[in-house]
């Protein structure tokens, strides 16, 4: 069970993809479309020409420019293993594929044996901010898994996920649980 907020982890943009899943559904399909290793994944670049027509890419571009970004993909019945990231404090993610099962679950180490876990599961057309230096990992099943991220210009020693989710929340920019009224 596990005994930390999900904020922590990651939070939800309260602005939704406009042009980028369409862009990227072109991307995918495209025979043109270059494949290359990043990081153990099975990568495509993007254009930021492209990316920065997402309006809230652009904003957050002109606070914390973004260096890159891509479409990651996992074939079926593979895992990525725990880990924190090597060079990125923090990204901004989007699950492409919705019609499938796969799972990304951040973890806190128990004991040798045991991971206590919490999942994030994505919303279509809703970009994440990722804490990226969590412990996290990926299990993916029956189809290929298709993800966009984005790398900052900044390094985890230079940029962090409390800084990014402390300026998006000054501006508006993460999704906010609804208030009940009582």
């Amino acid at each position: 069970m596990s005994h930390w907020p999900a904020e922590q982890c990651y939070q939800p943009l309260a602005i939704k993809s406009t042009s980028l899943v369409n862009y990227c559904e072109d991307v995918i399909h495209s025979s043109k479309s270059l494949w290359g290793q990043h990081m153990g994944w099975k990568a495509s670049p993007l254009s930021m020409m492209n990316i920065l027509k997402e309006p809230v890419l652009a904003q957050v571009h002109e606070r914390f420019p973004i260096e890159r970004a891509g479409i990651l993909t996992m074939p079926p019945h593979r895992s990525y293993l725990w880990h924190t990231d090597d060079t990125r404090g923090v990204s901004i993610n989007l699950l492409l594929t919705g019609e499938h099962t796969s799972h990304c679950l951040f973890g806190q180490r128990v004991d040798n044996d045991n991971i206590d876990f919490m999942e994030l599961k994505y919303q279509p057309n809703t970009f994440y901010l990722f804490n990226t230096q969590w412990p996290h990992s990926v299990y993916n099943f029956d189809k290929h898994r298709f993800l966009f991220s984005i790398e900052f210009v900044q390094s985890k020693s230079e940029l962090n996920y409390q800084q990014v989710s402390k300026w998006m929340k000054e501006q508006l920019l993460i999704q906010t649980p609804p208030t009940s009224i009582a």
